[in-house]
């Protein structure tokens, strides 16, 4: 009886024994985990905010855009204003030149009717001189 008891205590030694071992290697498993759970949290934590940087820049990217593209819309508006003012200046530059003709021509006039005063008061002298005399 003695040699049983003797062999169930190493038999139940070896078996806490390998418990022990096996409880080791849970904790050495379970510290395992938790680190990866943390490396998890970390890495999620990391591409969060790497979306988030992303996400930024396709709104300043988007916003650009739609900065660049009123640019453009105001230049093309500019274009067209600019093309406007030199029509209406071409029409002004063409008004003016006409104003400009007005006392030339009316000039023009006035020598021609003192040029026709002066000749027809010569041919009335020299009729009234040949009726005369």
């Amino acid at each position: 009886m003695l040699n049983e008891h003797t062999r169930l205590i190493a038999a139940v030694s070896e078996s806490v024994k390998s418990a022990h071992h096996r409880i080791g290697e849970m904790k050495e498993l379970t510290k395992s985990v938790h680190e990866l759970a943390q490396s998890n949290t970390a890495i999620a934590t990391e591409v969060k905010l790497l979306a988030q940087k992303f996400d930024k820049s396709i709104e300043r990217i988007e916003s650009g855009q739609k900065s660049q593209g009123e640019r453009i819309g105001n230049i093309e508006r500019s274009l067209q204003q600019i093309e406007r003012n030199e029509k209406d200046i071409a029409k002004n530059a063409e008004d003016i030149e006409g104003i400009k003709q007005i006392p030339a021509q009316r000039w023009k006039m006035v020598v021609e009717k003192v040029i026709t005063l002066i000749v027809a008061a010569a041919m009335g002298g020299l009729l009234a001189q040949f009726l005369g005399g």
